[in-house]
């Protein structure tokens, strides 16, 4: 396939617009046939592939999503309810922090003002 694919190059290196858009495609097989197509139609395969990924994305938006009312079994259920009884299901997150200062000592006055400060500028964070 290289072969013929060279000669339809002019001497120049280029392919000329006037030139054919044949190729000896008889020893080819079957995924070769489907190359030398698409090689020749390639406008057509990228529009009939943008095509296919809408059409994708529009059948996943109509099928929807189904929500089951399965709990789990065995461990992973009863871990469940746990949490769900411990936290609840619309509890808000929580963080914990940890503070740590390489010259204040947690007894030292300017310690706990420095973590308030911390406190207060991290509250308004994203």
């Amino acid at each position: 396939m290289l072969e013929a694919l060279r000669n339809r190059k002019t001497e120049s290196g280029h392919r000329s617009r006037g030139a054919s858009n044949t190729v000896d495609t008889t020893g080819l097989g079957f995924t070769g046939l489907i190359a030398a197509w698409s090689a020749r139609h390639h406008w057509l395969v990228i529009a009939g592939s943008i095509a296919v990924l809408v059409l994708a994305f529009v059948a996943a938006g109509a099928v929807g999503m189904k929500e089951l009312d399965y709990e789990g079994e065995g461990d992973s259920a009863i871990g469940a309810d746990i949490l769900d009884d411990r936290f609840g299901a619309n509890s808000r997150p929580t963080e914990q922090l940890h503070f740590s200062n390489p010259t204040l000592d947690v007894d030292d006055p300017e310690y706990r003002p420095a973590v308030d400060t911390l406190v207060q500028r991290l509250r308004f964070l994203p």
